[in-house]
């Protein structure tokens, strides 16, 4: 939606964009792939997160944390982090790590590419990798849901 990622699974929601140098969000290309290169700025927004825990903002193929935060206590996070200028260009993943409002480790990754070239495998792994981000949350805020369930039903 305009040139942004929405993500939402669970309690947790996510807003990603690219902004390059000159204040401008950079279009995601016709497959639907976040671009950026070496200089624009990662924007990310979280909501539903835990108050006061930590957010951190991954690049991989090679791992390069980009950025750290805390996660206020409306639980909500904003930031800006910029690519770095030591990343191959190509296809990578961009992976956020938090926890859930209900405790739950809360994980999201999403395909990104670095420079302008789009092999056409880009858009499955932003299909593959979104997916997997919000199958894991799932996996982990279902079960903790459950539990916190029985214990306020025993009580």
């Amino acid at each position: 939606m305009n040139n942004s990622y929405k993500i939402s699974s669970a309690d947790i929601g996510v807003t990603l964009q690219v902004v390059n140098r000159d204040g401008e969000v950079v279009p995601l290309d016709a497959d639907g792939n976040i671009i950026g290169t070496d200089g624009d700025v990662v924007v990310v927004d979280v909501s539903g997160a835990r108050p006061n825990d930590d957010i951190n903002v991954w690049m991989f193929s090679t791992p390069i944390q980009i950025g750290q935060g805390e996660i206020s206590d409306d639980g909500k996070f904003s930031g800006r982090f910029e690519i770095p200028g030591d990343i191959e260009g190509g296809s990578h993943r961009l992976v956020l790590k938090t926890t859930s409002y209900t405790g739950s480790e809360s994980t999201i990754s999403v395909g990104f590419i670095i420079g302008a070239g789009n092999d056409g495998s880009s858009a499955i792994s932003v299909i593959i990798f979104t997916t997997l981000g919000v199958a894991i949350a799932l996996a982990l805020i279902i079960p903790a849901t459950r539990r916190r369930r029985k214990r306020m039903a025993a009580a």
